[in-house]
């Protein structure tokens, strides 16, 4: 009698510890699903905010504010004309580099104009420096917002060429860019933004023009 009462004993606390261990196990299962969730939740959205916080910002996500559109501009296409050795090889290194920020049409030209320059002999031993000009970084009318996936940027670049060490250009350009939301791979291009070529012709800049206010030319 106690034998078989000490076997049911134990066969219900095995029971006990099998439905228990069936429990944990379950709910490990549903963490582990509500993280993945959780994770997925994150890489869907994507928060851009302004870097002046100083005034606050009220943004929805996924909305791309108007400096991180310029400073994005700025930075690849001053990525895409500096040439650290030798424009000839340079260049089309930077349009491949930069493939994932680039629309294909857009590097479509710039490869067209690569190749057009090699051919002319522009590029051979070429050595360029590009560099924001003085007085015209961000400001709010240098980005027009065209719709929410959109913009057009305003960006001035000093522009200084040397061939053998000897200067052979030194120009002031102001460049319209227009910008448009990319969906690519994420760990390609974090950003979320392509530059898809030129809204207007650029224009050469006078030592007079770049100490104006700068006005939209569209």
């Amino acid at each position: 009698m106690m034998n078989s009462r000490y076997r049911s004993d134990v066969t219900q606390k095995n029971s006990q510890v099998t439905l228990l261990q069936w429990v944990l196990f379950g709910a490990f299962i549903v963490i582990l699903y509500l993280m993945t969730l959780y994770w997925d939740a994150r890489q869907e959205q994507i928060f851009r905010v302004p870097p002046d916080l100083r005034q606050g910002a009220l943004m929805r996500a996924n909305d791309v504010a108007p400096p991180t559109v310029f400073g994005f501009a700025y930075y690849i296409f001053q990525q895409l004309h500096n040439w650290p050795e030798n424009g000839e090889l340079d260049f089309g290194k930077r349009i491949f580099s930069l493939q994932a920020f680039l629309t294909p049409a857009f590097r479509s030209v710039l490869m067209e104009e690569a190749k057009m320059k090699s051919n002319n002999g522009e590029l051979r031993l070429r050595v360029r420096k590009v560099q924001e000009i003085v007085g015209h970084s961000f400001t709010e009318n240098r980005v027009l917002i065209e719709s929410d996936n959109s913009w057009v940027v305003w960006i001035g670049l000093e522009i200084s060429e040397t061939i053998h060490g000897k200067p052979v250009k030194a120009v002031f350009v102001q460049y319209p860019l227009r910008v448009v939301r990319y969906d690519v791979d994420p760990e390609l291009n974090p950003w979320g933004l392509a530059i898809t070529g030129y809204a207007a012709e650029p224009i050469k800049l006078t030592d007079e023009d770049i100490v104006k206010p700068f006005k939209r030319t569209l």
